[in-house]
């Protein structure tokens, strides 16, 4: 990613200092609401974007498998919001590291946090929010250009394991 945007930039160099002083402090007081931060917002901010969608969310994480997380994915789309999830595999012919959410196509979160429990619980991850139509756009068709590469069409709806290790151990490589 790329900004000149300076409200991400002077979180970002906040962030930084503030880790670099003290790892256990936490988030810098007046911390920029254009980014998450894990773990001490990554879950409360991740699920009010979820919760929010609409029509659609877009995810782009192989690491899908919070408990809450599931849920709320369970039941947005059990309210008719379509979720499509790129998950296992490549991306380009590539194994991602970093993650995306798109909501509605309005709305995006793209970093390295995944929505798994080490992620949102332990980890010092970042996200940057991104709102502007231009940029969103571009997000949505990285998503579809790289979703029928990898599944040869559209992923089709998500469906979600029956059994979810809260657990999972082999995020901890990640």
């Amino acid at each position: 990613m790329i900004t000149d945007e300076p409200e991400t930039i002077s979180g970002l160099t906040q962030l930084f200092e503030a880790d670099s002083r003290d790892p256990d402090a936490g988030l810098p007081p007046g911390f920029s609401e254009s980014l998450i931060v894990g773990p001490d917002l990554a879950r409360t901010r991740f699920l009010e974007m979820l919760g929010q969608a609409r029509r659609s969310i877009r995810i782009i994480d192989h690491r899908v498998s919070d408990p809450q997380v599931v849920a709320l994915l369970r039941t947005c789309q059990a309210s008719g919001v379509s979720v499509q999830v790129l998950g296992q595999g490549a991306v380009d012919g590539m194994l991602s590291h970093g993650k995306m959410i798109l909501v509605d196509d309005a709305a995006a979160a793209i970093g390295s946090i995944s929505l798994s429990p080490p992620s949102l619980n332990l980890r010092r991850e970042v996200a940057v929010m991104i709102r502007d139509p231009g940029n969103t756009g571009k997000l949505k068709r990285f998503f579809e250009q790289h979703g029928r590469a990898a599944t040869g069409g559209l992923p089709a709806e998500w469906s979600v394991p029956d059994r979810l290790d809260a657990d999972d151990a082999s995020d901890d490589l990640d």
